[in-house]
């Protein structure tokens, strides 16, 4: 049996830079889904006429889904 030598992971913490870097690589795809949401909330109150209110409710509802879902499915 061999033992390791080096660790996989590096040691010490991200510079900023590189946070940064992270942040942007997420950005498009961010500002793509938000378009998405934004036309909901018009659609959903202007089209559908659904009050305020129940559209707000209905996106609360599922984010607390999403957030118990998402750490039991991994």
């Amino acid at each position: 049996m061999q033992t390791p030598t080096a660790s996989v992971f590096p040691e010490g913490k991200l510079k900023l830079r590189e946070k940064i870097a992270y942040g942007f690589g997420d950005l498009a795809s961010v500002l793509y889904w938000q378009t998405f949401m934004l036309y909901f909330t018009y659609f959903y109150t202007d089209v559908f006429i659904i009050p305020l209110g129940a559209a707000s409710f209905m996106f609360l509802i599922s984010r607390v889904w999403d957030g118990i879902n998402d750490p039991l499915m991994g």
